[in-house]
Order: structure tokens, then C-alpha cells, then sequence
């Protein structure tokens, strides 16, 4: 009897575990620890263990059910039972992880437990609206009700999804079967949402619904979150259902961790910068969606409606699409590339920067930044146009102890410094009046190329360069300017310069000291222009709340003091307000020239000469005074014999205190006094057309009443040429708008045998 009574149960239980055979009436039967055991192409797949089953008709409802899915090959023998399996928490520690797993890793890639669910033998489907909890190497999941269709292998979880995914150090089957010691720290990565869903035959997962992702200090927000997992497609040796211990080089035969993540739906990413670890530094991501390719390390942000933006410090950089590629330190951002600077990182009203362009490309490693297409910088100084930049930073934040391979990186790491800028043109450059002074004192320099060294406190302009300031124009082959720190520099305080810092933080306030022009140099404005092969411009920083006079470079609290020409100067002034090629026009050509606008002097040497309409001064050495020049004692004739022959009544005070008020540049040559030294020679042609050469050692001609007054040192003396006669005299005076020219003293006069009409 008790045999036919274990028989008996034996069939029943048979009829219950084994999903084939012929159509079953049996409803309602219940019975503890039910094992149903799932084959796919004849190969066992799932193993189903409830504590107790009910089976009605060709759907079985388990308690407290167990869902073992199982590694390819895995030996039947070594499968553990799955009732009573005590389930670790969410967040156990890593010990109680790997005890769990090390019954399992050899035959187990997944473990589900619920307390309630039903499986509908047919379709191979279980579900349930009860607590789940999903196990896996990899990761832990934890929610509230599912579907798992076992022929897919697919999971749904309805509703308050938690995952835990473990970082590569803190891999269980790795720590187990590479006998690798605990790590010190047990690094995960958690993730909540609405809802899920698993793939396992696409190794697909998705969450749906107030996604976040929490990775040590990286938080991902976004609407939906898919992520995608690696499969190798190796299978368990079929006499051990163990793998090869040389073949478990990866987490698990199923799931090799994630290869690719996509987020959709607005996406926001922030996390602590690498350099800065306050609490108060941080870095944003916001696109509409995001794909990141763990192995290359590639972030893609891109959106249909907004532009996706990186926000860090106090820098946002936007693009249609903007490629990060983190192991390499590289960043592309293609088409409507947008970097704004503001002044303060808590006050993003209103940019202190902006730059520009259809591209851009960063190098963190080369620490290159590159701007491709309509290239624009504006800020409170100056507006840059360029068809490329390249932008050299330097990298001033200290090294990280351990530079892992997770190391992040952002286009606009605020840890950098800028160090130079090269531009391809046709480069422009327009600066900005200060605040308050009008809009003409702006000034642009357009040029073919262009190099901003701030390292080196150099800006260099090449071919083609002109730079205009009001009515003011200067052309030349090259343009150098020079910087220095300004007395206000807040360089110990690393804050941002007040010149373009483009992506990184100006070590430095600069302020111009020097330009250097060189090639076929040629300036004008209204009233003269002036031509030259080298030119050379001195600057001097104002005192603190001086307003400078307005002039070309004469911005940014800086005054030009001195004017240096060399090689073939030719100055050209119109004393008339227009200017024009008619009489009036005054000519001045030296190989050298100086003109100091504090001393309010001018300097001309070799091959000197002054040309106006009627009038010619020849000389080696020239001196030219501007503005209100000294009175000069009237010669007295030297009628008596015991009068000083070199006494010279006309001798000429060349010192500082003599000089009148300067003038800018800008405002062209007014000449009011010149001295000439060194081979002397001045011609008038009269209206009569009657030719005067006057010569001597030493001339001083007052450009306002147009007298002149020449003399010589002993024995040598002044001469005058006129109608095939000379006279030398001891001094020669006269007035060239007059046409008066006479010698006074001890006259004498001879034929003139070099006498030419």
C-alpha cells in the first residue's frame, strides 16, 4: 500500500514538473517544491523552483518562486536547488555577494525571486505583481511586478526599479575564479526608474520613466536609458558545466559587462571635475540624447529642438553634436559650436566672452583646441574673425594621484591656461572702445594671418596687415605687438585676463607696452601720411583712473610715447583740412626717425629732407619741435672787429623744458620749429621763378612765420647762391614766405661758377 502510495505521488509530481504530454484536466491540485525544468532546442535553459505550485490547466502559480537561468552546457548535477535560497539584499556588501555565487558561478548567470507569479507552460511566459529581485554577477535589480517571456528572454519590470552594477574590480566571478583579493573599496554604480525592461538574447537593458544613474560623483538623469551588454558566446565544458578557468577572463559567458549606453529624453549629466574635488565645482552635460561607448570611451551629445551644452566652472560650450572621447582626452563638436565665458560661474546672465565657429576640435593631451568655419570671438575688449584657430593651452591643475583609464575629460576643463592662439584669414580684429567713450576710437586690424602668444606677451599679424582707427590707416607686411602684466595684474589670483582666453584661464591681466611694424609700412590720415620699412610705436601704462588720449593701440589705459621709423622714411603732411595733392603739401624724407610725444621731439638722420611747394632743407641731421616753440633772439650784425666771430646769437635750446605740448599720433604733423645739422642746404623758388640755395652747418627754420636763420662753425660760413653770385656772410636770415633770403655780417660777395638757372 505504502508503495502504490509513492508511486501514485511520483506520477502526479511528474505530470506537474515535466511542461510536454498529452493535455492535462488536473485543476486547482497543489504541491510543494516545484521544479520546472525549460529546454530550448533541447537544451535545458531555465530551471523554475517554487516552495509550492498550483496548477490549473497549462499555467502553474508558484510561491516564493526561484528562476534559474542557466549557462549554456551547464552540468544538471551541479545545479543547486532553489528553494529556501536565501536571497542577499540590494545593497549587501561584497562578501555576502561572492557567498553567494560561489555555489553558483559555474552554472548560474541569473537569479530571479519573487514571492507570487504564474508561468504559462505553452508560451513559456512568467509573470507576477509582486516584489521581485533580479541576481546577476554583473548587476542586482530589486522591483514591483514582472513579465519574463522565457523563449525571448526578455524581462519586464513594471515599477520602482533599483539596479546596483558593479564596477570591473568588484567583479564576483573574477574575484572567485581568478582568486583575486577583495578590492580595498567596493566600487558600484546604482540606477532607479518607472519601469524596465531586459533583453537577454539582444543583451539589451532598458529603463523607462525618472531614470538616475548615481556613479561615485556622476549623476545621469535622462527619460529613458538603454543599455547595452556584451556577450563572448562561449559555453561550459559538458562533463563539469564549468567553463575553462583560462576562458573566465570576463564576468560571466552571458553578460560581459556594458559595451554601450544611450540616453534619451532630457539628458543631464554632472559630475566633479578630475582637477577640483569641492563640492561646489562641477561639470554639466544636457543634450536630448546621449550614446556612450564604454571600451572607446565615446560620448555623443546630440538634439532635434535645443543644442546639447557642457557647463563647467564658468564656461558653456554648445553644438549640434559634441563627440567626447574620453581615454584619448579628444572632443569634436560639429556644426554651431558655441563657447560662452561669464565672469562669475554662479551668474550666467550675460557672457564676458563668446566664440564661434562650424566646428571645433579639442586635444587634451596636446592641450589644442581648434576652430574651423566662420570662426567668432567677441568680448567686453575686442571681436575676432578668422576662417580657423588653433588655441595652445597649458595645463596648471596638479596631477591626480592615479591616472586611471576612467579619467574624464571636458573641452572646457577650467585647470587650463591659455598660452597661444593662431589664426588663418582673412583675420580681423576690432576693438572696443571703454566704457562711456564713443564708438569711433575703435579701432580693426585685418591681416592673413595672426598669432596671439600670450606666453610670450607677443600678438603677431601677418600679410596683408592694415589696421584703421577713425580716419587713421596703417598698412605693412607684418605687425608685432608686445605685452606686459599690468600694474593691476591678477595673476596670484588666477583670475580670468582681460584679453581672449578661448577655452582656457589667462594666467595674466596684459597690457600693450610696443608695436612693431616691418615690411612696406605706410600709415595715414587726414592731414599726412608716412612711409617706411620699419616702425616702431612705445606705450606706457597710465596711472589708475588717467584717461587716455585717444589714438590708434592708445586703448586699455595705455598712451604712446615714442615713434621710432627706419629704412626710407617718407612723411607726407597737409597743413589744409582736406586732403588733396594741391599746393601746401609738405614732404619729409630721412633713413631715421624718432619722435618722442613726451618730450614732443623729433629726431631725422641721414639723407634729411624737407620739400614743400617752392621750398627744399637738405641736411644729415634733423630736429622737429610740434606745438608753441620758444621765442628765438633776434641776430644782432656783427659790425666791430672785437665781436666773438663764434658767438652765436641764434644758438637753439634743445632741452626738454623747451618743448611745448605734445600731440597724438593720430592728429597728424603740425611741425612748428626745425633745427638742421650737417651739410645744410636749403633752395627757394621765388615767384618769378628765380632760384635761391642757401647753405651751412646749422639751420633753424620756425614753421609758423616761415623765418629761417643759417649759420656756420669758423672758419667754414653760411653761403647764398642767386643770379650766378655767392655770398658768404656770418649769418644768413630770411623768411621763405616772403622769399626774403639775406646775409648779415661781414657780407661778401663772388661769382658763382657752379651757377646753374
Amino acid at each position: 500500500m505504502k508503495i502504490f502510495s509513492l508511486s501514485a505521488a511520483v506520477l502526479l509530481m511528474v505530470s506537474l514538473i515535466v511542461p510536454l504530454g498529452a493535455s492535462d484536466t488536473v485543476r486547482n491540485f497543489e504541491l510543494g517544491h516545484v521544479k520546472i525544468p525549460v529546454y530550448q532546442k533541447g537544451k535545458l535553459d531555465f530551471i523554475i523552483f517554487a516552495a509550492r505550485g498550483k496548477r490549473n490547466g497549462d499555467s502553474i502559480t508558484g510561491t516564493d518562486t526561484l528562476i534559474d537561468r542557466l549557462l549554456p552546457g551547464a552540468n544538471v548535477d551541479l545545479i543547486p536547488d532553489g528553494w529556501q535560497t536565501r536571497m542577499y539584499p540590494l545593497n549587501a556588501p561584497l562578501p555576502e555577494v561572492l557567498k553567494f555565487w560561489q555555489k553558483r558561478f559555474d552554472c548560474s548567470s541569473a537569479v530571479l525571486f519573487t514571492d507570487s507569479c504564474t508561468f504559462d507552460r505553452k508560451k513559456n511566459v512568467v509573470q507576477g505583481n509582486s516584489d521581485v529581485m533580479l541576481r546577476t554577477p554583473e548587476f542586482d535589480l530589486d522591483g514591483i511586478g514582472f513579465r519574463s517571456d522565457l523563449n525571448k528572454k526578455e524581462l519586464e519590470i513594471r515599477s520602482d526599479v533599483e539596479i546596483i552594477y558593479r564596477r570591473d574590480d568588484s567583479a564576483p566571478i573574477d574575484i572567485i575564479t581568478k582568486k583575486i583579493p577583495l578590492p580595498a573599496a567596493y566600487h558600484t554604480i546604482s540606477a532607479t526608474g518607472d519601469s524596465l525592461r531586459l533583453d537577454m538574447l539582444h543583451n539589451e537593458i532598458m529603463l523607462i520613466g525618472n531614470v538616475k544613474v548615481i556613479d561615485g560623483s556622476t549623476t545621469l538623469t535622462c527619460d529613458r536609458l538603454t543599455v547595452f551588454l556584451k556577450s563572448d558566446g562561449k559555453s561550459a565544458t559538458p562533463a563539469t558545466g564549468i567553463l575553462p578557468r583560462n576562458d573566465r577572463s570576463d564576468s560571466s559567458t552571458m553578460l560581459k559587462g556594458v559595451s554601450r549606453i544611450l540616453a534619451d529624453g532630457e539628458v543631464l549629466l554632472k559630475r566633479r571635475p578630475d582637477y577640483d574635488h569641492s563640492p561646489e565645482s562641477m561639470q554639466y552635460a544636457r543634450a536630448e540624447h546621449l550614446e556612450y561607448e564604454l571600451d572607446s570611451g565615446r560620448i555623443i551629445l546630440t538634439g532635434e529642438d535645443e543644442l546639447p551644452e557642457l557647463i563647467q566652472d564658468n564656461y558653456t560650450l554648445r553644438g549640434s553634436r559634441i563627440e567626447m572621447l574620453r581615454f584619448s582626452k579628444k572632443a569634436f563638436v560639429k556644426g554651431n559650436c558655441t563657447i560662452l565665458e561669464y565672469a562669475d560661474a554662479a551668474n550666467r546672465t550675460r557672457p564676458v566672452r563668446v566664440i564661434t565657429s562650424d566646428q571645433a576640435d579639442f586635444d587634451g593631451v596636446s592641450d589644442l583646441n581648434i576652430f574651423t568655419g566662420n570662426v567668432t570671438v567677441t568680448d567686453n575688449d575686442a571681436d575676432l574673425k578668422c576662417s580657423r584657430m588653433r588655441i595652445f593651452l597649458t595645463n596648471t591643475a596638479a596631477a591626480p594621484a592615479k591616472k586611471g583609464k576612467n579619467m574624464e575629460f571636458s573641452p572646457v576643463n577650467g585647470s587650463r591656461e591659455l598660452k597661444r592662439i593662431l589664426c588663418d584669414g582673412p583675420v580681423t580684429i576690432i576693438s572696443k572702445p571703454q566704457s562711456g567713450a564713443p564708438a569711433q576710437q575703435s579701432s580693426t586690424v585685418n591681416s592673413l594671418r595672426a598669432e596671439l602668444d600670450y606666453s610670450a606677451n607677443k600678438l603677431v599679424f601677418y600679410e596683408k596687415v592694415k589696421v584703421v582707427h577713425k580716419g587713421d590707416t596703417l598698412d605693412c607686411d607684418r605687425l608685432d605687438l608686445f605685452l606686459k602684466d599690468s600694474a593691476g595684474s591678477t595673476a596670484d589670483k588666477k583670475a580670468p585676463a582681460a584679453g581672449v582666453a578661448l577655452g582656457g584661464r589667462a594666467s595674466n591681466e596684459k597690457t600693450l607696452s610696443k608695436v612693431i611694424a616691418s615690411g612696406k609700412v605706410i600709415m595715414k590720415n587726414k592731414q599726412s601720411d608716412l612711409t617706411t620699412e620699419l616702425m616702431t610705436l612705445d606705450f606706457r601704462e597710465l596711472p589708475k583712473g588717467t584717461k587716455p588720449a585717444p589714438g590708434m593701440f592708445a586703448s586699455n589705459n595705455v598712451q604712446l610715447i615714442r615713434i621710432a621709423c627706419d629704412g626710407k622714411v617718407v612723411a607726407g603732411s597737409f597743413p589744409g583740412t582736406i586732403r588733396s595733392a594741391a599746393a601746401g603739401k609738405r614732404m619729409l624724407k630721412a633713413e631715421h626717425a624718432m619722435s618722442d610725444l613726451i618730450k614732443n621731439r623729433s629726431e631725422f638722420h641721414k639723407n634729411v629732407l624737407i620739400q614743400e611747394e617752392n621750398n627744399t632743407i637738405s641736411c644729415r641731421d634733423m630736429y622737429v619741435f610740434t606745438g608753441k616753440a620758444p621765442a628765438i633772439p633776434q641776430p644782432v650784425a656783427k659790425t666791430k672787429p672785437e665781436d666773438d666771430p663764434d658767438a652765436d646769437p641764434f644758438a637753439l635750446d634743445m632741452s626738454e623744458n623747451s618743448a611745448p605740448s605734445r600731440i597724438a599720433l593720430s592728429d597728424g604733423i603740425d611741425l612748428e620749429r626745425i633745427v638742421c645739422k650737417n651739410d645744410v642746404i636749403l633752395t627757394n623758388r621765388d615767384n618769378k621763378n628765380q632760384l635761391t640755395c642757401a647753405g651751412g652747418d646749422t639751420a633753424v627754420y620756425t614753421v609758423k612765420n616761415g623765418d629761417i636763420v643759417i649759420s656756420a662753425e669758423p672758419p667754414s660760413r653760411p653761403y647764398l647762391r642767386r643770379d650766378g653770385r655767392i655770398q658768404f656772410s656770418d649769418i644768413i636770415r630770411g623768411n621763405l614766405r616772403n622769399e626774403e633770403l639775406y646775409g648779415n655780417g661781414n657780407v661778401q660777395v663772388l661769382p658763382d661758377k657752379n651757377f646753374k638757372k
